[in-house]
C-alpha cells in the first residue's frame, strides 16, 4: 500500500519519480535457512539433532520454490528498471512455481525423507489459525518477463534436501554447494 501510494502521488509517466516495482515470492525454501519454525530448517534439525518435529498443519499447501527462483525474479525485474524503458515492469508481480500441482506440508516432507531420512513427527494440538491454501499466479511474471523457475517443486526439494545433507558431511563446504547450485541454476536459464 505504501509503494502503490508513493507511485500514485510521484507517477513515473508524468516525470515525477522513480519507476517503483514490487515483487513477492511463494514459499521460499532452499540451502544455508536454519530460522526457528520454518519446515525445512525445522526438519533438518529434527533429523540431525534427532529432535521430534512438530507440524501444525500437514495438509497445508504452499506454491514451494527455491530461493534462486526469487532471486532470479529479482533480478530480471532489476534490470527492466534500469532499461530505457523502466515503466514497463513499475508495477506488482507475483513470482511463484509454474507447475499447477500443489504441493502440501506432508508432500514436501515426504520428497525430503524420500531423499534424506525421516524424522520424528508429532501433530500440534490446535494450531493457531492459518490458511489452508496458498498460491501464486505468476504467468504475467512468466509472459511479461520471460521468467520462468529453473526447477519444479521435486527438482526444488531435491536440491534443498541435498543442500543440507553435503553442509553436515562437509560442514565448511556452504559456499561450494551454494555456488555449485547456483551454476545448476545459470544452466538451466541458459537452455
Amino acid at each position: 500500500m505504501i509503494i502503490q501510494s508513493y507511485g500514485a502521488s510521484y507517477p513515473f509517466s508524468q516525470g515525477l519519480g522513480p519507476a517503483i516495482a514490487t515483487a513477492r515470492g511463494g514459499n521460499i525454501i532452499g540451502g544455508g535457512d536454519w530460522s526457528e519454525d520454518r519446515l525445512i530448517p525445522d526438519f533438518v534439525r529434527a533429523v540431525n539433532e534427532g529432535q521430534v518435529m512438530t507440524l501444525r498443519y500437514p495438509d497445508a499447501t504452499r506454491p514451494w520454490q527455491h530461493v534462486l527462483a526469487l532471486v532470479h525474479g529479482y533480478l530480471v525485474i532489476l534490470a527492466e528498471l534500469l532499461s530505457e524503458n523502466p515503466g514497463r515492469v513499475a508495477k506488482a508481480w507475483n513470482l511463484g512455481p509454474q507447475e499447477l500441482k500443489q504441493y502440501s506440508v506432508r508432500d514436501v516432507l515426504e520428497l525430503m525423507s524420500a531423499d534424506w531420512q525421516r524424522p520424528n513427527l508429532e501433530f500440534m494440538d490446535n494450531p493457531l489459525p492459518e490458511a489452508g491454501a496458498l498460491a501464486l499466479d505468476s504467468s504475467i511474471a512468466r509472459n511479461q518477463l520471460n521468467w520462468i523457475p529453473v526447477w519444479n517443486t521435486e527438482e526444488v526439494v531435491e536440491k534443498t534436501a541435498s543442500w543440507y545433507r553435503d553442509f553436515y558431511a562437509h560442514p565448511g563446504s556452504a559456499r561450494a554447494i551454494t555456488l555449485a547450485q547456483i551454476d545448476g541454476w545459470r544452466a538451466g536459464i541458459q537452455e
